[in-house]
């Protein structure tokens, strides 16, 4: 299926009106991959705070740099890695040894922790989750 941003783009900017209407939110809360999830939902400099969540060192985060810098965004960068290794060290502390499927979505569970905590702490924050915005499309 061909993506045509100008003609999502009306129907999006509604869902993101409805989204904060619904919720009493000034401010939308993006996790940014770099991605074109993240690239779309990213309209609108001055309601949106982005947040990059490389886990320790991440070669491909000079994407996610690259989008908030030419968008103009305000955003911070918060490495997850200590999160995800205090559960891993937690786990082994305990005797239990993560399974392949833990390994793999540890990290997402700890982005989606880090934009709730992040939009809790901004002014009338809400998260925006993109992950699968553009299965819709």
């Amino acid at each position: 299926m061909e993506f045509h941003a100008k003609e999502q783009l009306p129907g999006l900017l509604d869902w993101m009106r409805q989204q904060m209407k619904a919720c009493g939110g000034k401010t939308a809360v993006i996790g940014i991959s770099g991605g074109k999830d993240s690239s779309v939902v990213a309209y609108g400099k001055e309601n949106v705070v982005g947040v990059l969540m490389p886990d320790g060192i991440q070669p491909d985060i000079d994407y996610s740099n690259g989008l908030v810098e030419f968008l103009g965004i305000r955003h911070y960068v918060f490495n997850i890695q200590g999160g995800t290794g205090g559960i891993l060290d937690e786990m082994a502390r305990i005797g239990m040894k993560p399974s392949r499927q833990t390994t793999v979505n540890l990290p997402s569970r700890m982005r989606m922790v880090t934009l709730y905590a992040i939009a809790q702490s901004e002014d009338a924050g809400i998260v925006l989750n993109t992950s699968n915005l553009s299965e819709d499309w």
